[in-house]
């Protein structure tokens, strides 16, 4: 008996390192105040596509899920949103255990006689 190909709902990606850098670079955007501009749309979209999201789903990038809950206007969409949240905490936690692990690994000046070891500044809070 044939039997329907679908994606089961409820389950996650797993997070990539395209996935990654697709989210660094569009908070580096953000933190830019380039996010209205071309490069800005072709990250958010390849990494909506990356992570399965629907066209019309909630972007990982949305400024409304700082908050704790939906906004009045997406309050229909509460588990799209909250789904949302959800990866975005999963790709910030992500990169910035990559972060540690990078600064973890770099030399650090004092090995070689120098100071302290050099530090990236954080693209998000």
């Amino acid at each position: 008996m044939p039997v329907k190909k679908r994606t089961p709902k409820g389950i996650r990606p797993t997070i990539t390192d395209d996935m990654l850098a697709l989210y660094a670079r569009g908070c580096e955007i953000i933190e830019e105040g380039e996010f209205e501009g071309r490069e800005f749309g072709e990250v958010d979209v390849a990494l909506h596509a990356q992570l399965g999201r629907k066209p019309w789903e909630a972007s990982v990038f949305d400024a409304d899920l700082d908050s704790e809950q939906p906004p009045a206007h997406l309050r229909a969409e509460t588990r799209d949103w909250v789904e949302a949240q959800a990866l975005r905490r999963e790709l910030q936690a992500a990169l910035d255990a990559r972060r540690r692990r990078g600064r973890d690994a770099e030399p650090r000046d004092a090995d070689r006689g120098g100071g302290e070891a050099k530090r990236e500044p954080a693209l998000v809070d």
